[in-house]
């Protein structure tokens, strides 16, 4: 609700509908989250309670952390390499790509 503006009509039932985790469910289709471990936009927890209430719902989920990075992956060098292949490794591992 804090990227609303005060003014946004309808704010806090409009957060509940803009939030992934209104939307956790047993058949939501494969879902990785791939974040920066030093994310500070959006706290890490915010990741891991998505990726526990997935879990909990027996839903096929994936959680990644890339250590060192923040938002973009731009940073440690090592950072974007770390992302793409835990993105494309869940990929393959649910039959997209080789």
């Amino acid at each position: 609700m804090q990227w609303l503006p005060a003014s946004t009509p309808n704010r806090a039932a409009l957060a509940v509908e803009l939030s992934p985790i209104t939307y956790v469910r047993k058949t939501v289709p494969p879902l990785i989250t791939v974040q920066g471990a030093n994310h500070t936009t959006v706290p890490t927890a915010q990741s891991q309670a998505l990726h526990d209430a997935l879990v909990s719902a027996g839903a096929d989920t994936a959680l990644h952390f890339v250590s060192g990075a923040g938002h973009g992956f731009s940073t440690p060098a090592t950072a974007w390499p770390d992302a793409e292949a835990a993105m494309f490794g869940f990929l393959v591992q649910h039959g997209i790509g080789k």
